[in-house]
C-alpha cells in the first residue's frame, strides 16, 4: 500500500510540474501565439495567427475555393484504395498512394512570412507553372517542403528562382513531409515524361531520416525498389483525385470539430474532471515519460539503419537517373536546428551528417553541400531564416542557395 500510495503521489506531483497540453491543436495554437508575440516584440510585426482550417473556412465563407494540402506522408498508414473508371468495383480495385494534390486548385500555404501565401498547383497537383510540363525540362527538383516551396511566392521559392537564374525550364516534384522514399516514388512516377537534363536530390538534414523510418513500413512505397514497379500515376489523376479529395474532406471535417470544441469549450467541466481523473487512475503521464524515454533509445537505433536505407533509395535513384540518361546531384541542405539550441533527436549525432555524405561519395553521385558552402562559416547563419527562428529558408537564402547551385551545376 505504501508502494502505491508513493506511486500516485509521484504521479501527481509530476503533473503538478509538467503542465503542458497533450492536445496537439491546442498545442500548435499556443505554438502560433508565443511566436507572434517574439515576433512581435523583436521586429514589430503582426503576424497572422490563425490555423489553416481556419484561413480556409473564412476564405470559403467569402466564396473564394481555396483548398488544404494532406500530404503523401499522411496518407501512408492508410494506403488509400482508388477505383479505375473503367473497373469501378470493388473486385478488380486497385491499391493507389498518390504523390501529390489535386491539380489546378488554389491552396492554402505557410504563414512563416508573417501572412498566409497561397499556391495553384499544376495539372498534377504539384507546385509548378502549368505550362512547364509541356516544355523542355532542364532542371527538375526532388524533395520536401522547402521545395515545394508553400511558404513563399512561388517566384520566390526554388522552382521560380532557379527559372529566373537559369532562364530554363523548371520543375519541382515535391510535397510536404516527403522523406527519401517518397521522393524516390516520385522520382520514379513523374520524370519519366519530361526527360530533364538535371535532376536536383534536395537532402534536408532536419527530418529526412527520420521520416524514412515511416516510410519503410509502406507496402506501396518499397515495391519502387523493384525495376519495373509503377502505380502509374501520371495517367490516372482523375481517379486519384476522386479518392483523395474524399480523404481530405473528411481528415478536414475531423480537425475542424476538433477545433471547434477547443473554441467553444464544449466539453463540461464535469467531463474534464473526469477525463483527468482517469489519466491519474492509469498513471499516463509517468508512464509517458518513462516510455518516452525508452522510445529515444530505441529511435536512436532506428536512426542508424535509416542512413542504411538512404543508401538503398540513392541506388535506386541513380539507377533512375542514368536511365532518363540525367545527371544527378544530391544537395545537402542544413536544418535550423543546427543552429538553434534544443534536444533535436538528430543533432547530438551530428544528423549522421558524416554517413550522408560517405554514401554519396561511395556512390559515385555529384554533391553541392549548401552547409559547407553557406552556412557553415557565416557570421549569422540564422539569418537564413524566417525571423531567425526555426522555419524553411526566407527569400534571401532560397536565392542565394540556387545560385551556388545553379553555378556548381554550370562548372560541371
Amino acid at each position: 500500500f505504501t508502494l502505491i500510495f508513493i506511486i500516485y503521489l509521484t504521479e501527481v506531483l509530476v503533473r503538478a510540474i509538467y503542465k503542458e497540453s497533450s492536445d496537439s491543436i491546442k498545442e500548435n495554437k499556443k505554438i502560433r501565439e508565443n511566436r507572434a508575440k517574439v515576433i512581435f516584440e523583436k521586429y514589430g510585426k503582426v503576424v497572422d495567427i490563425r490555423s489553416p482550417i481556419q484561413v480556409q473556412k473564412e476564405l470559403r465563407e467569402k466564396g473564394t475555393d481555396v483548398s488544404l494540402l494532406v500530404t503523401p506522408y499522411r496518407m501512408i498508414e492508410n494506403e488509400i484504395k482508388i477505383f479505375e473508371d473503367e473497373d469501378n468495383d470493388e473486385q478488380n480495385s486497385k491499391r493507389i498512394l498518390p504523390l501529390s494534390g489535386l491539380s489546378k486548385k488554389l491552396y492554402v500555404g505557410g504563414s512563416e512570412t508573417g501572412e498566409y501565401k497561397f499556391y495553384t498547383t499544376d495539372r498534377y497537383g504539384f507546385n509548378n507553372q502549368d505550362d512547364d510540363w509541356d516544355k523542355e525540362v532542364y532542371i527538375t527538383l526532388i524533395g520536401d517542403s522547402f521545395i515545394h516551396g508553400g511558404y513563399l511566392n512561388f517566384e520566390n521559392n526554388f522552382v521560380g528562382t532557379l527559372k529566373k537564374i537559369s532562364n530554363k525550364t523548371v520543375l519541382g516534384l515535391a510535397q510536404p513531409n516527403n522523406g527519401p522514399l517518397l521522393e524516390l516514388a516520385t522520382l520514379k512516377e513523374y520524370t519519366k515524361t519530361i526527360n530533364p537534363k538535371i535532376i536536383l536530390w534536395m537532402y534536408y538534414e532536419g527530418n529526412d531520416l527520420i521520416e524514412i523510418i515511416e516510410e519503410k513500413k509502406s507496402k506501396t512505397l518499397n515495391k519502387y525498389f523493384s525495376k519495373n514497379f509503377t502505380q502509374d500515376l501520371i495517367k490516372k489523376q482523375k481517379s486519384i483525385e476522386k479518392s483523395y479529395s474524399t480523404f481530405v474532406d473528411e481528415r478536414i471535417l475531423k480537425l475542424d470539430l476538433a477545433e471547434k470544441k477547443i473554441d467553444t469549450s464544449q466539453r463540461s467541466s464535469d467531463d474534464d474532471l473526469y477525463t483527468k481523473i482517469i489519466s491519474v487512475f492509469k498513471l499516463q503521464k509517468i508512464r509517458a515519460i518513462l516510455f518516452t524515454n525508452l522510445f529515444a533509445r530505441i529511435k536512436d537505433r532506428d536512426y542508424t539503419k535509416s542512413t542504411k536505407f538512404l543508401k538503398e533509395v540513392l541506388i535506386e535513384a541513380k539507377k533512375e537517373t542514368d536511365l532518363l540518361n540525367a545527371k544527378l546531384y544530391f544537395v545537402y541542405l542544413p536544418s535550423s536546428t543546427r543552429f538553434l539550441d534544443n534536444n533535436h533527436m538528430l543533432k547530438k549525432n551530428d544528423f549522421f551528417r558524416q554517413d550522408v555524405l560517405n554514401i554519396v561519395d561511395d556512390l559515385n553521385i555529384e554533391l553541392i553541400d549548401i552547409y559547407e558552402k553557406l552556412f557553415k562559416y557565416h557570421q549569422n547563419p540564422l539569418s537564413f531564416y524566417h525571423f531567425s527562428m526555426h522555419s524553411h529558408y526566407n527569400k534571401k537564402a532560397v536565392e542565394q542557395i540556387s545560385q551556388e547551385i545553379y553555378k556548381q551545376v554550370i562548372d560541371n
